[in-house]
């Protein structure tokens, strides 16, 4: 019994340190299958505005442009497409993105050029700002943020 005990341990112990040896892979965009498990937009602004289920291979909060590149599909442009990921769409007023399978864990938001939108995370109110910029400014958003957008100016 012992022997068949230090046989498995030596095992373990093997298989443990040739695993330390492989070198990790890059990291993913992590998408979810049940509503509110990731990221979620609810859209209260006076129109619709776009949002991503993917966000650029960087560290950056903040991505400008029209369209956004996706760093889980080798940093091509996403598709316009609200049934599928590596995507962004047109979310119109009084809709969430947890009424979107795709978009269960949505990544951020667009503010249009020269606006500034106010959103609630349940925990306080925030303004980000495209304001001085020509194109539209995408913002990321953090884990699991549940943004309320309330107030767009322009």
């Amino acid at each position: 019994m012992l022997k068949t005990l230090g046989r498995v341990a030596a095992a373990l112990a093997t298989a443990a340190a040739a695993t330390a040896l492989i070198p990790a892979g890059a990291a993913q965009a992590s998408t979810c299958s049940t509503k509110y498990c990731g990221g979620v937009v609810t859209n209260k602004l006076k129109h619709g505005v776009y949002v991503t289920n993917c966000w650029p291979s960087t560290n950056l909060t903040a991505y400008t442009g029209s369209v956004i590149k996706c760093g889980d599909n080798g940093n091509k442009a996403a598709t316009w497409n609200s049934g599928a990921y590596h995507s962004y769409f047109y979310l119109t007023t009084g809709d969430t993105t947890a009424n979107y399978k795709y978009y269960y864990d949505t990544d951020g938001f667009r503010v249009e050029p020269g606006c500034t939108v106010t959103y609630n995370d349940g925990f306080g109110n925030y303004t980000v700002s495209a304001r001085g910029y020509s194109t539209p400014v995408w913002f990321k958003l953090a884990g699991k943020t549940h943004a309320t957008l309330n107030v767009e100016v322009c």
